[in-house]
């Protein structure tokens, strides 16, 4: 983690691997566009206050050197549906989270069709679609990712994607 960083939250997320090139696609042609699935390790900075900037706060939560490890496997388009899928997070093996794909606001079909309206999206793009309840700020007392810790991402059924978490030295 950058040293400019003092608050991290975890946050899994279903990892959704484009496999040609989706200009303007509907969303019942959607999934012929996909690639493959993977877990996603959507790290967040956490800054209390928000800042001040005009605009988005993606870029300073979300758009970190090393935020957003992805992996460890692809899985095939053929093996899963991506609406039927359990997502889960552990930090230092005590689960966090745990959701299925099926209760997600927008379908994977959806949010592809969203996104292609807008922009075109090439082979090795990457969308990942957001996360359930469980994330750290929100437990009372918050829960931040401390150095040492170990955060583990899974679609239950296939590999763990496990990441520790350190911060920069000086």
């Amino acid at each position: 983690m950058p040293r400019a960083i003092d608050k991290v939250d975890f946050e899994a997320e279903l990892g959704v691997v484009i496999g040609r090139t989706a200009r303007r696609v509907k969303a019942k042609d959607a999934l012929d566009y996909v690639g493959g699935y993977t877990a996603c390790n959507d790290l967040t900075a956490k800054i209390i206050p928000r800042p001040p900037e005009s605009g988005s706060i993606t870029v300073p939560l979300k758009a970190v050197d090393t935020f957003g490890p992805l992996g460890p496997t692809l899985i095939p388009v053929r093996e899963v549906n991506p609406q039927n899928l359990t997502l889960l997070c552990r930090v230092n093996g005590v689960e966090r989270q745990r959701f299925s794909t099926s209760d997600m606001v927008h379908t994977v079909a959806e949010v592809i069709e969203y996104i292609t309206a807008r922009i075109t999206l090439n082979p090795g793009d990457v969308i990942t679609t957001g996360t359930s309840l469980g994330i750290g700020i929100i437990q009372k007392p918050p829960v931040f990712l401390k150095e040492g810790d170990v955060m583990e991402v899974q679609i239950e059924g296939f590999p763990t994607l496990r990441n520790t978490i350190e911060w920069e030295k000086e």
